[in-house]
């Protein structure tokens, strides 16, 4: 897989942080409005291209959906973006086989989450800075690097594949999701809370 990352920010360049390979310049005074109006169709694209969109990304930087808990934390710590302090930012989930890192950013990041299943990355979820970039930037660079949008609504803009999804979500973060485990782990869902429901009909048919 290419580079899906960004340069660290220098001090002649004022920074720039990119979602897959894209990279994005935070606004000047005079830019933009701050985000694309609610009421934005989602076949609008405010900066249209010819070019063939890249594909829906698995990955920021050097990080992958399906890594193993031991390789994100290894890119963690070699990662300039990240904070990550070891051991205190892992933690069990409620839910069996799963784990969670959570840990501070630097620069355009403040926090970002890591979500696995059976020890393998399959949320990443990014929350940026409002004060470093803004939503409306990382729209404009999002659709001009993958396309029209599956979906949008004034919470969210999606773009699916198959196999990945990538959301720009308000106020402002941006996820990663490995579409294949998240949905065999919401329909495991729906049969627990199929069979709580079972449950309590056979208890109530006791009175």
């Amino acid at each position: 897989m290419p580079n899906n990352g960004l340069n660290p920010p220098s001090a002649s360049t004022g920074g720039a942080m990119s979602a897959g390979s894209l990279a994005v310049t935070p606004p000047t005074v005079n830019a933009s409005p701050a985000s694309p109006s609610p009421g934005l169709s989602a076949q609008t694209n405010p900066n249209p291209s010819t070019a063939t969109p890249a594909p829906v990304p698995d990955s920021f930087r050097q990080i992958r959906l399906g890594m193993t808990i031991d390789e994100v934390e290894l890119a963690l710590k070699q990662d300039p973006y990240f904070d990550y302090r070891g051991p205190p930012d892992l933690s069990m989930l409620a839910s069996p086989n799963e784990n969670l890192i959570e840990t501070k950013g630097y620069s355009f990041i403040s926090r970002a989450f890591f979500q696995f299943y059976d020890k393998k990355l399959y949320i990443m979820t990014l929350m940026l800075d409002p004060s470093a970039i803004s939503y409306y930037s990382m729209y404009t660079t999002l659709i001009a690097k993958y396309g029209q949008s599956t979906s949008l609504s004034p919470e969210e803009v999606v773009w699916e594949s198959a196999t990945y999804r990538l959301s720009l979500e308000r106020p402002l973060s941006v996820k990663y999701i490995d579409k294949s485990v998240f949905d065999r782990l919401k329909e495991a869902g729906k049969m627990k809370q199929s069979n709580r429901s079972v449950s309590q009909d056979q208890f109530l048919n006791q009175f």
